[in-house]
């Protein structure tokens, strides 16, 4: 007698094929909308993710209850109960992010402008709708997301003609005409996504993250292109002349090498930390050429300021980096070496000597910034200052909720409303996304936000063996986290980081199904 053939969920298909059409949509198309040149960018983004995902939660609602109906059609109780411990369970992750759901809610209920807390028309647009849309994209996206090599390349041909664009910028180009229509901004603004400090949030989460893809690829011809995406990512970080970059990159670097020395993979490594310093390199001669041509352009001399980023373009730091890439080349080409015990003791003990090195530095690096000072990181010192003593300020039931999302500048009046009068701008965050969502949100929303973010980094590093694609959401989550320390969470950013998270837990709960289903069969 023949197996009765497996009946197509077609509902549940078209679901999926839906939410790979937004998923293109949000990852190809999304980084490029503007309108009315680069003075309403914020406004573009915002209203291209609104309209696209609320098509995707009513493409969920009309594909996804019949799939449901559909699916379980036939099963028994028993069957439909095993279906939902394996397939449908519900992870620390979903249950964090249902928290910060409702605390939006509460807070733009108990936000005393209630209406700009929710709908967010002003300064950022980061309102509580826009954030109920991402915790939606997130549970669709988990649920929905099935892998697709069509994503990659979306990714790798997006990301490198974001940072081509970036480039010509900086080689004093303007291939979009953007530059010069907006007369003096052209010097904070640069490419398709707005002024120096998302540009340089977004290339050095993305470049990380090509990093990672490039450390698990293992077919030639995507390594070659997730190599000189690498490269061209690193030399657009430059670019943007602002130094957040370089926690995003460093870190998934560090990252990357605890990975490495753990699978005895150092050879990847080597690879991806040589793309950096082909990138410097790049970046020297492009300087170079700026200096014989009286000066290059003016984005070229700002970098020249930067006593840090510039820093690293000098020729006897580029030597010493050559030197450590050469001497780790030859350690890796010593066969008997590799091949011995002293790889494992690396791959035993090499992790945890770069952990605690790691934090090390922290330590040292934190007790060179505190006590802050006021002008720390372009007056972010006086910012962050002001914004944690006014937290003891407001009432109780905002420390607990906070003022309400992209109500920041309200909730600073409450406490600074003089020194802001004087301030040279409208103060529209903190510069610190804890801070900001601390802010804003509350304690509740803060913890609920950030506790989202490290189930999801835990549950990775944990699944990393059952799903290698899982090393791509621990550098991620970890580089995304690194650029909030001195950065905001942005309409540009924030709805991909929610993507980011709902495919990372798509990942993981196959791999929690594969895992139970070989347990079943052990049995």
């Amino acid at each position: 007698m023949t197996a009765k053939k497996k009946e197509t969920n077609l509902p549940q298909l078209m679901l999926e094929g839906a939410t790979l059409i937004y998923l293109v949509l949000m990852i190809g198309v999304f980084p490029f909308v503007f309108h009315n040149k680069l003075y309403d960018i914020t406004w573009a983004k915002k209203n291209f993710f609104q309209m696209t995902t609320i098509v995707l939660l009513v493409c969920a609602l009309l594909f996804g209850i019949p799939a449901c109906i559909q699916f379980f059609r036939g099963k028994s109780k028993e069957a439909m109960k095993e279906t939902f411990s394996v397939k449908k369970s519900i992870s620390v992750t979903d249950l964090f992010t249902v928290a910060f759901l409702l605390v939006v809610v509460i807070s733009c209920i108990l936000s005393p402008v209630g209406s700009e807390a929710f709908w967010g028309t002003d300064g950022r647009q980061l309102g509580g709708a826009f954030l109920l849309l991402c915790v939606g994209v997130y549970f669709v996206v988990s649920r929905c997301y099935r892998t697709n090599g069509i994503l990659l390349w979306v990714f790798l041909i997006g990301n490198s003609l974001m940072y081509l664009l970036l480039a010509s910028n900086f080689w004093g180009l303007d291939p979009t005409g953007m530059l010069s229509e907006i007369g003096d901004q052209r010097l904070t603004f640069m490419g398709l996504l707005g002024n120096i400090n998302v540009n340089s949030a977004y290339c050095g989460v993305m470049t990380a993250v090509t990093m990672g893809l490039y450390y698990l690829c293992e077919e030639k011809l995507s390594r070659i292109c997730y190599w000189c995406a690498s490269v061209l990512g690193v030399y657009a970080c430059y670019c943007t002349r602002s130094e957040s970059w370089m926690l995003s990159v460093g870190g998934g670097m560090l990252l990357l090498m605890g990975f490495a020395m753990r699978d005895k993979r150092l050879d990847k490594w080597w690879r991806i930390a040589a793309s950096f310093f082909v990138a410097l390199l790049a970046m020297k001669l492009t300087d170079l050429w700026g200096l014989s041509h009286e000066g290059g352009t003016i984005f070229m001399q700002f970098l020249r300021g930067d006593l840090l980023l510039y820093g690293f373009l000098r020729w006897r730091v580029l030597l010493v980096l050559a030197a450590g890439l050469l001497l780790l080349f030859v350690l890796l080409q010593n066969k008997h070496l590799i091949e011995g015990a002293f790889w494992d003791v690396v791959a035993k003990w090499g992790p945890r000597v770069l952990l605690v090195l790691v934090l090390a530095a922290s330590a040292v690096a934190l007790r060179m910034i505190f006590p802050l000072e006021d002008t720390f990181g372009s007056s972010r010192g006086i910012i962050w200052k002001w914004t944690v003593g006014n937290f003891k300020k407001v009432p109780l039931l905002y420390q607990l909720f906070g003022y309400g999302p992209n109500c920041f500048y309200q909730y600073m009046q409450v406490g600074y409303q003089q020194e802001l009068a004087s301030w040279s701008s409208r103060l529209i965050d903190a510069h610190n996304e804890f801070l900001q969502f601390l802010a804003v949100t509350g304690m509740f929303g803060a913890v609920s936000y950030f506790g989202m973010q490290a189930a999801s980094f835990v549950t990775c590093l944990r699944r990393r063996g059952w799903d290698s694609m899982l090393v791509l959401g621990c550098v991620g989550i970890l580089t995304f986290a690194l650029q909030g320390l001195v950065n905001n969470p942005l309409v540009f950013t924030t709805p991909l980081y929610f993507i980011f998270l709902g495919m990372m837990e798509s990942k993981q709960r196959q791999a929690n199904l594969r895992q139970r289903l070989g347990e079943q069969k052990e049995k």
